[in-house]
């Protein structure tokens, strides 16, 4: 009893303690200021239309939640080719984060769009 109460943690043990969650995929999408829109009011839950396919909008709410504004950015944006067939393949099992990236003169502004109230209207 003592073997196997001594094996059972010695084998478990390093699970627990150098498991690690699995950390989200993060896509950067551009926003366009000549396809895409933003709608952005006080105290309401904002959002993004970004165009795909030309003609094929996909909605990313960020709420009321705060901005990360940053001076330099330096991450590899998505296109819109392959955001389009990423977001066909998408479901709400996957853990992607989507942050739209805005420049405002100097400046990136980064919005944390949340995918689960995501939706496509063609």
């Amino acid at each position: 009893m003592k073997k196997t109460l001594i094996l059972f943690f010695i084998v478990f043990t390093p699970l627990f303690f150098f498991s690690q969650k699995k950390n989200p995929d993060t896509i950067y999408i551009q926003f366009d200021y000549t396809k895409d829109r933003h709608h952005e009011k006080k105290n309401e839950i904002n959002f993004f239309e970004i165009c795909i396919d030309n003609k094929r909008y996909v909605h990313f709410q960020y709420g009321t939640s705060k901005t990360k504004t940053i001076k330099s950015f330096d991450n590899k944006v998505m296109n819109r080719t392959n955001l389009s067939a990423f977001i066909k393949n998408d479901s709400g099992e996957k853990n992607v984060k989507y942050i739209i990236v805005k420049k405002l003169k100097n400046n990136y502004n980064l919005y944390d769009a949340d995918h689960i109230f995501r939706t496509i209207r063609d």
